[in-house]
């Protein structure tokens, strides 16, 4: 599929053919060891989306449905009061959408790339009967925004909660590295939410 805008990406979902590829930019984007590449194109849940520009991957991104009462373990044990009530009420039905993570390379970036893969996903998500859509999203700069906020807020989506140190005990478990911080990660998440049902 291709969408109009600055450049013209193509957004194929991945296939194992681009295993390697996706790994790389997935290194690259949200640190080394954060996602895997191979679990995640053969996983059966999850939507693996591309964004391809002239044949090369230039980022990705993931998505699914969450089961019933999921939340909690999504925001691993933080609170989830922030969050509007259509969240709970989506999760409480089964039908809470989260958009997992969207890595664009820097030579790509402010091209409409990440907003053509957060589209994807909505439209995916939305196909599959999501009723809200949940991100958490990395905050990297220093002024307490995440990097993909303006895209996501261009697309509807809410800022529903912060949660610092978000991925710190994650990281140090996982044993990977914080393109920002290092080892092992501090970087706090911002949630973002929409309503799509």
């Amino acid at each position: 599929m291709i969408f109009e805008g600055p450049w013209h990406f193509d957004t194929p979902v991945a296939t194992m053919a681009d295993e390697e590829d996706l790994q790389n930019v997935g290194n690259l984007t949200l640190g080394p060891g954060y996602i895997d590449a191979a679990a995640l194109v053969q996983n059966e849940v999850i939507e693996t989306y591309l964004l391809k520009k002239d044949g090369a991957i230039a980022g990705y991104g993931t998505c699914w449905v969450e089961p019933r009462r999921s939340l909690s373990r999504l925001l691993k044990g933080h609170d989830v009061a922030t969050l509007p009530a259509y969240v709970h009420a989506a999760d409480e039905s089964s039908k809470l959408g989260i958009i997992g993570s969207v890595g664009v390379l820097d030579r790509y970036r402010h091209h409409g790339g990440g907003s053509q893969i957060v589209q994807m996903c909505v439209s995916k998500l939305i196909d599959q009967g999501a009723q809200a859509i949940l991100v958490t999203a990395w905050e990297s700069v220093p002024d307490g925004q995440a990097m993909i906020e303006g895209v996501l807020q261009r697309l509807g989506f809410e800022r529903t909660g912060y949660v610092p140190e978000f991925w710190h005990a994650e990281s140090k478990l996982e044993k990977y590295q914080c393109p920002a911080d290092g080892y092992p990660c501090h970087c706090a998440a911002v949630l973002f939410a929409k309503q799509v049902g």
